[in-house]
C-alpha cells in the first residue's frame, strides 16, 4: 500500500455515530403563532394560507385582498402569495383560513466545496475538513460507548496527546510475535487512521469522528515496523483476534490484488455474525479491484478530495459502495516529519516519496528538470532537481534524476492537491525525494538558481515517549 490513506469516516459514522440520530428533537411552530413569527424570511412578504375548504375561488379571493398567488397547493388546502401588510390581516379574519404562516427559504446543504480544516476558536485543535464533510461534527458520540471498533493496521501510539491510551480502559489489543508491540507505530498508518475515528476532543491536534472518548477500540498490528505488507492468512487470522475482543466493526485501510477463498470465508463469517467490515477499495489510480475491499461481505470505499471529487489515485470499479474524504486528510502521527524544500528562505513542506531514502538534509542548486524524462544532459549534477508529475513513473523520474548526478529530486504534483508519491514496492533509490503541492512547486520554480536544501527525516524519539 501507499502512503496515501484512504479513510474510513464516512463508514464509521454510519456504523456507530448514527444511531445518536434518535435523541433528536425536531422543534416546530404552533400555527396559531405562525403569522407574527418574526425571522430573517418575513421581509420576502410571502407566506402560505391554509384554507379549511379549498376550492379555486380562494386564490381568486387573496388576489382580490391584494395579495399575489406564486403557487397553488390544492393537495394541501393552501397557497403561497405574497401578501401586504393590510392583505394578510384581512384573510387572518376570514373564518375559511385555518392559518397563515412565513414561507421559509430553504437552502442547499454543504454543497458548496471546497471544504477546509477549521481551526477551533480558542483552542489548537483542528476540526479536519473531512469530518465536516461527514457531518459527524453535527451528531453527538454519547452512545459510542457500547461500539468497539478494531483496527488491523500498523500498530498504534500508545500515550498519544490526542488519543485515547490504554489505561483509558477503552483501548485493547492483540499481541502477534511477527509483528511486535501493537502500541508501537513506526510507520504511523495506524495511528493516522486512529485519529480519524477516535481523535479527541481536547484543545490541540485534531478532532475525530468520535471524539469523547467513549467509544472502544482494539488494535490488532498486522503490519511490521517496515509497514510493507502482509498475507491474505496473516488478516484472515487478525479478523479472528477482532471478532474475539468483541469488536462490532473492522477498519482497514489496506487491501492487494488477489482474492483468497480462505480470506473470503472468513470475512463472510464475520458478515453473518453481525460483524461490519470496511476496507479501501485501492490506491493505485484504475479500475483494478483489490481484496478484501472485493468481498461482497465487506464493504469497499474509495476516496474524494475536499472539493467531492475523486482522488486521482483512488480505484474506481463496481465493488466501492461509498466514497469517503481521503485526499490529505490531517490526522495524528506517531513521529515528528520532517520534509522540506528550502531556498530563496522559503521553507516549502510537502510529503516523502515512498522507498526514497531519507536525509537529516542535503543541499544544491535548485533547477528545473521538466518533467526529468531525460537524465539532464550533465546539468544536474550536485543539484537538486525539480521534477512535475505526469508522463513517466515517480521511478523513473528519480533514477533520471540519480543517474543524472542530482543529488535530491523534488516532484511537484500537475493536480491541486497534495503529492503522495511512491516508487513502487520493490523499489529503491540512493537519492532522496519529496513530493510538493502544485502551487508550491510551481512557486519553487521561481527560484531555480538559487542554493536550496532538501530534508527528508523522521524524529522517531517521538515514537519511543
Amino acid at each position: 500500500m501507499k502512503k496515501v490513506f484512504a479513510f474510513l469516516a464516512l463508514a464509521v459514522l454510519c456504523a456507530v455515530a448514527l444511531p445518536t440520530f434518535v435523541d433528536a428533537q425536531r422543534a416546530g411552530l404552533n400555527p396559531s403563532h405562525r403569522a407574527s413569527d418574526a425571522s430573517e424570511n418575513s421581509s420576502d412578504d410571502r407566506y402560505i394560507i391554509k384554507f379549511r375548504q379549498f376550492a379555486k375561488a380562494d386564490s381568486d379571493h387573496v388576489r382580490a385582498q391584494g395579495g399575489h398567488v406564486v403557487r397553488e397547493l390544492p393537495e394541501l388546502s393552501s397557497v403561497a402569495a405574497r401578501l401586504p401588510e393590510r392583505a394578510r390581516q384581512a384573510l387572518a379574519n376570514n373564518p375559511n383560513v385555518e392559518f397563515i404562516e412565513v414561507d421559509p427559504r430553504r437552502y442547499p446543504m454543504q454543497t458548496n466545496p471546497p471544504w477546509s480544516d477549521l481551526l477551533i476558536a480558542g483552542t489548537n485543535e483542528v476540526t479536519p475538513y473531512g469530518i465536516q464533510m461527514v457531518q459527524a461534527d453535527q451528531v453527538s458520540d454519547s452512545l459510542a460507548a457500547n461500539r468497539k471498533i478494531c483496527i488491523i493496521d500498523s500498530g498504534y501510539k500508545d500515550a498519544h496527546e490526542d488519543l485515547m491510551d490504554r489505561t483509558s480502559g477503552h483501548v485493547t489489543a492483540s499481541t502477534n510475535a511477527g509483528t511486535g508491540d501493537p502500541y508501537r507505530d513506526i510507520n504511523s498508518h495506524g495511528t493516522h487512521v486512529a485519529g480519524t475515528i477516535a481523535g479527541l476532543r481536547n484543545g490541540t491536534g485534531v478532532v475525530g469522528v468520535l471524539p469523547s472518548g467513549t467509544v472502544n477500540l482494539h488494535i490488532v498490528k498486522v503490519f511490521g515496523d517496515d509497514g510493507l505488507w502482509a498475507y491474505s492468512s496473516d488478516l484472515a487470522a487478525a479478523l479472528t483476534q477482532c471478532r474475539n475482543a468483541g469488536a462490532n466493526v473492522v477498519s482497514m485501510s489496506l487491501g492487494g490484488l488477489g482474492g483468497s477463498v480462505t480470506e473470503q470465508n472468513a470475512f463472510n463469517n464475520a458478515y453473518s455474525a453481525g460483524v461490519l467490515s470496511i476496507a479501501a477499495a485501492g490506491n493505485d489510480g484504475n479500475t483494478a479491484t483489490n481484496y478484501p475491499a472485493g468481498y461482497s461481505s465487506v464493504v469497499s470505499v474509495a476516496a474524494v478530495d475536499n472539493t467531492e471529487a475523486h482522488g486521482s489515485f483512488s480505484n474506481v470499479n463496481a465493488d466501492v459502495e461509498i466514497a469517503a474524504p481521503g485526499v490529505s486528510v490531517l490526522s495524528s502521527i506517531s513521529y515528528k516529519a520532517t520534509t522540506t524544500l528550502t531556498v530563496n528562505g522559503v521553507t516549502y513542506t510537502g510529503q516523502p516519496v515512498e522507498f526514497a531514502p531519507t536525509t537529516s538534509g542535503v543541499s544544491g542548486t535548485l533547477v528545473g528538470g521538466g518533467l526529468c524524462d531525460t537524465t539532464g544532459g550533465g546539468a544536474w549534477a550536485g543539484k537538486v532537481v525539480l521534477c512535475e508529475r505526469g508522463v513517466i513513473s515517480f521511478f523513473e523520474k528519480v533514477t533520471n534524476v540519480q543517474q543524472g548526478g542530482g543529488v535530491a529530486a523534488v516532484i511537484y504534483n500537475n493536480l491541486p492537491e497534495e503529492l503522495f508519491a511512491t516508487l513502487g514496492e520493490g523499489n529503491s533509490s540512493n537519492i532522496t525525494a519529496i513530493g510538493l503541492t502544485q502551487a508550491d512547486g510551481q512557486a519553487a520554480l521561481a527560484s531555480v538558481g538559487s542554493p536550496s536544501t532538501v530534508k527528508n527525516f523522521q524524529d522517531q524519539a517521538f515514537n519511543n515517549v
